[in-house]
């Protein structure tokens, strides 16, 4: 059997409760938890929120919290990039660069999940005359 103790402590590590977060909501989503008895978890939490139809205290909305989201992984790419295009080649990554087959290069710098390898490569090109790769047809259609 779950105790008030234990949802408490999902309530403490949520990200989530803040957004609802309020004295009277608090007691009134201990009580419907420990009533239930679902298995504390983010998700037992999320399910009695929506249950219980408890209103956001923050002024937020899924919308805005997708919004934020979105801009925090962008700020956090940007950092990225930054970094890569600020640190300069070493030795290692041009004699890697000069050490791969045309099939290589180019499956790692038309990879998408590849940014960095991207942003290297495309360094050594700007500063050091390495060429663009060829995209290979049958790449292209990966």
């Amino acid at each position: 059997m779950y105790t008030e103790n234990d949802y408490k402590e999902i309530l403490a590590k949520s990200a989530e409760w803040p957004k609802y977060s309020k004295a009277q909501a608090f007691d009134k989503i201990l009580k419907f938890l420990t009533e239930k008895q679902y298995i504390p978890s983010q998700v037992s939490l999320n399910r009695a929120i929506k249950e219980l139809g408890l209103r956001r205290v923050d002024g937020g909305s899924i919308q805005s919290d997708a919004r934020a989201a979105k801009a925090a992984a962008q700020a956090n790419f940007d950092a990225i990039v930054l970094e890569a295009q600020k640190s300069p080649l070493t030795p290692e990554e041009l004699r890697e660069f000069g050490s791969l087959s045309q099939r290589e290069l180019s499956r790692r710098f038309f990879d998408e999940n590849n940014d960095y390898f991207r942003l290297r490569y495309s360094k050594a090109m700007a500063e050091y005359g390495y060429r663009e790769p060829q995209r290979f047809a049958d790449e292209a259609q990966r």
